[in-house]
């Protein structure tokens, strides 16, 4: 099962934990908590050699800062975080930042 430094650095901070994400390069900013770490699957068969499972971050939005994206998010989503499907930037409520897209290192 693969952790990947995104979620790693999140564990840090823990459930329960308030946190800024953003997206589109800073257009779309969602304030939320931390709510689980689960183990999931890259949508692919089994027998498929793309297929990977990886633990995630789940988000869930409480508060919406900014929406510059065409994605219609709305309070209360559960937003699954990973470096599979990165945001562009998560950071702490006070603005320290945890975690940046350009920090990936591919899985």
């Amino acid at each position: 099962m693969i952790m990947d430094d995104l979620v790693s650095e999140l564990c840090k901070y823990g459930i329960g934990y308030k946190i800024i994400v953003e997206y589109d390069e800073g257009k779309t900013i969602l304030e939320g908590i931390i709510k689980s770490f689960p183990e999931t699957y890259y949508g692919y068969d089994e027998e498929d050699e793309d297929y990977k499972e990886y633990y995630s971050c789940r988000f869930v939005v409480t508060k919406i800062l900014s929406n510059g994206s065409e994605i219609d998010y709305q309070k209360d989503d559960k937003i699954e975080l990973s470096e599979v499907f990165p945001p562009y930037r998560i950071l702490t409520e006070s603005g320290d930042v945890i975690w940046n897209k350009n920090n990936i290192k591919r899985m």
